[in-house]
């Protein structure tokens, strides 16, 4: 035991054993903290399709709730948007609402929920289609209460009052006039029945970035060994070709991992284990980045970013639930658009090509950041006599 406290390395594993108590304690705390607050930037798209009380249910809904609504007309276009990640629920207003009220029969509104999001933006989403159903209720309530009203009044005015329960129209509203009269029809699109699935985009996030920062380190430390036998571009240029070459290995294992494990994606293989081995790389370039910059304390930092990542990326809690600052720290990180795309291509029949460019944008200019760093370095004195 006193040999090993001799050791540096002894202390620099404990204090790692640190860091990531205190980076994942911290940033998940503060990440996390006042979530319930973030709920209302959920996005929302309405469509009407019934022309009488649909209106003044739309115009109820955007009084009374305070989340990012959108108004489109067609069912079909929505369901596009909600595709592509626009939208995390449709409130559809089917033709017929109106009539079945007025017939006294049940009048649904139909929720499509995308699953193609984390389990707490589902959640949060069925939540708020009891809420609108239960205000949906409460404004019918009303409307059938003044429609009584005034077909009172209207025949006290005209006839006896013995009859006025015998007319028609009356007779109609008041079997009509049912407290909870509005149901919901809560429809999950792009569902996937497998568990796995459900767990893709979590796993691959830490599972590919600890690799990552793992093998950045390591490779510094080949890298410090053999320093001097070849000049600082030389090691730099090595390094970069084995961060490219070492993910499309990497990533055929982990496709084959997913496909064992039951989980089906909505493009081809091809595409997956491209994307994944960009996924790979973008977090090699930058776990590379921090090492570079300062060393073996850029392992900290790695640390604190994965922990950073996690929170942000939307693999727990939607981004949107979280605060401006972690929102904006999130567009920054390479989680964000891994996360996005596994969302995508495992639940939706969304476009990837955004999140390849980010993750294309992100790696080259850690990259370049790191040729700066090594620009500015000094350089190594190569030994004429190197056999490696």
């Amino acid at each position: 035991m006193k040999r090993f406290f001799k050791q540096r390395e002894t202390y620099i594993g404990i204090a790692l054993a640190l860091a990531f108590q205190l980076a994942f304690f911290f940033v998940w705390l503060s990440g996390y903290h006042g979530e319930s607050r973030h709920v209302n930037p959920l996005r929302m798209a309405v469509v009407n399709d019934d022309p009488e009380q649909g209106k003044e249910i739309v115009k109820a809904i955007h009084q009374r709730l305070t989340y990012k609504i959108s108004d489109l007309n067609s069912l079909h276009q929505a369901k596009k948007n909600m595709n592509q990640l626009q939208y995390d629920m449709i409130v559809y207003i089917p033709g017929n609402f109106s009539t079945n009220i007025l017939k006294g029969k049940t009048a649904n509104i139909n929720f499509y929920i995308n699953q193609s999001n984390s389990k707490s933006t589902r959640k949060a989403m069925e939540n708020v289609a009891k809420e609108i159903t239960t205000r949906v209720n409460e404004e019918v309530f009303i409307q059938k209460k003044a429609a009584i009203t005034k077909e009172l009044k209207k025949q006290s005015e005209s006839q006896n009052k013995d009859n006025i329960l015998k007319t028609p129209n009356l007779m109609d509203v008041i079997n009509g006039f049912r407290i909870n009269g509005v149901h919901a029809t809560i429809i999950k699109t792009n569902e996937v029945k497998s568990f796995s699935a459900t767990m893709v985009p979590m796993m691959v996030v830490l599972a590919s970035f600890v690799g990552a920062m793992i093998m950045s380190l390591q490779l510094s430390f080949a890298a410090k060994k053999i320093s001097r036998l070849y000049s600082k571009w030389s090691l730099f240029i090595s390094r970069q070709l084995i961060n490219l070459g070492i993910p499309m290995f990497i990533s055929i294992l982990t496709v084959l991992l997913m496909l064992a494990s039951d989980v089906h994606f909505k493009t081809s293989i091809f595409v997956i284990w491209l994307f994944q081995s960009l996924v790979l790389y973008s977090f090699l370039c930058l776990s590379q980045l921090f090492i570079i910059l300062f060393g073996n304390a850029g392992m900290l930092l790695n640390i604190i970013i994965l922990s950073a990542q996690l929170v942000t990326s939307g693999v727990i809690i939607p981004r949107m639930m979280l605060s401006s600052f972690f929102q904006t720290i999130g567009k920054l990180l390479p989680a964000t658009y891994a996360a996005n795309g596994y969302f995508t291509t495992a639940f939706g029949d969304g476009n990837l090509t955004k999140d390849i460019y980010c993750l294309l944008l992100i790696s080259i200019t850690c990259l370049l950041l790191s040729a700066i760093r090594i620009l500015l370095a000094k350089e190594n004195s190569p030994q004429t006599n190197a056999t490696a």
